[in-house]
């Protein structure tokens, strides 16, 4: 539950830092024109991990994806069981395509506590609160974190940091 709210922060940073095309008039042989970016990609978040390798990052059995969608943004989830971390836990992947630089630096701003990541993305923070990792890449953010069943404990926090961790790199691989 606390990953959802996090991730609707998110999104409401996101929509507040969004930059929206905008038509430009050009004029070719004395025509006046109107030209516009192409439509957005949508990328596909389960497409960023594979149940494989995320399992043997998490040393566990990871389940066939699930997409979903949250506030307008793709997402996926993924179920882990067995993991050499101790618990059972779902990994949600939600990616905000172009929420660019724009939206990570209003994450970083916004009061929470995070770390600051490196060698994932083209930046990365850990927000400890959520246990999950925020990383841009190009004009991408993507979020991922681990969601686990109410008053489940977590067994080593710095274990499932560094797996998150991970498992952000493989997703930026990806990208």
């Amino acid at each position: 539950m606390v990953a959802v709210a996090v991730a609707a922060v998110a999104m409401n940073i996101v929509a507040c830092t969004k930059s929206t095309p905008k038509a430009s008039p050009s004029k070719s042989s004395g025509v006046t024109s109107t030209a516009t970016q192409s439509p957005a990609v949508v990328l596909d978040p389960c497409g960023l991990l594979t149940p494989q390798g995320l399992g043997t990052i998490l040393g566990g059995k990871v389940g066939t994806p699930t997409p979903g969608n949250l506030l307008g943004s793709p997402e996926c989830f993924f179920s882990v069981s067995g993991s050499s971390l101790g618990v059972s836990f779902t990994v949600q992947v939600v990616v905000f395509p172009h929420a660019g630089t724009g939206a990570f630096t209003a994450i970083q701003q916004n009061g929470a506590p995070h770390e600051a990541v490196t060698g994932v993305g083209d930046e990365a923070l850990f927000a400890p609160q959520q246990g999950g990792v925020f990383f841009t890449k190009g004009d991408i953010m993507v979020f991922i974190v681990p969601i686990q069943p109410q008053g489940s404990p977590v067994p080593n926090p710095d274990q499932f940091k560094a797996a998150m961790i991970a498992a952000a790199k493989a997703a930026a691989g990806a990208l």
